[in-house]
């Protein structure tokens, strides 16, 4: 048996020189959403976006988005709603990204612990150590979310299970890149 690679910090991540698909998964319940933590080079939280990863090749990204809360969290995620796709050019480090971003809604399963009962996630993807947990969205929207276009879609969320009527916000035709450190 083969032993695995030692797992590195996830600051240690850099951005591929290429276009990457990715499919991500906007979960909110309980007032609360779940995110990952997004470090820059020297270890500092710079933001956080949903879980999710890249989508393969011949994979859909509705598949991509179930098999990445599969691998991350146990999750089985039934019936993904593509929310949105955008695209997030980004500075890492002083290294440019390029992603093509599908948001879905996802729900937790009803075998998931709720926010009030979950704490942190720690877990491996892709050799780095990543950590996930249940934040408050007052506190999520007060941050700093990646890719921005999260912010008005949770935004929204929230003012709709708040019980508020919520015009549609039309998406940005194109944003700078966003600096991460």
């Amino acid at each position: 048996m083969m032993a695995s690679p030692p797992s590195r910090p996830a600051h240690e991540w850099i951005p591929p020189r290429r276009v990457r698909p990715i499919a991500i998964g906007l979960c909110v319940d309980e007032g609360h959403v779940l995110l990952m933590e997004v470090r820059a080079g020297n270890g500092k939280l710079v933001g956080h976006r949903p879980p999710g990863g890249g989508i393969e090749f011949m994979e859909s990204a509705e598949a991509a988005v179930a098999r990445e809360f599969a691998e991350e969290l146990g999750w089985r995620i039934v019936r993904p709603r593509l929310l949105e796709t955008c695209e997030n050019l980004f500075e890492h480090d002083g290294r440019p990204g390029h992603e093509i971003v599908f948001i879905f809604a996802v729900e937790r399963p009803q075998d998931a612990p709720p926010p009030s009962e979950a704490g942190r996630f720690d877990i491996i993807d892709g050799g780095l150590e990543v950590a996930i947990r249940w934040m408050p969205v007052e506190e999520a929207l007060a941050g700093t979310l990646f890719p921005s276009a999260l912010t008005r879609l949770l935004a929204a969320r929230a003012a709709r299970a708040a019980g508020q009527a919520v015009a549609p916000i039309p998406a940005p035709r194109s944003e700078p890149p966003a600096r991460t450190s």
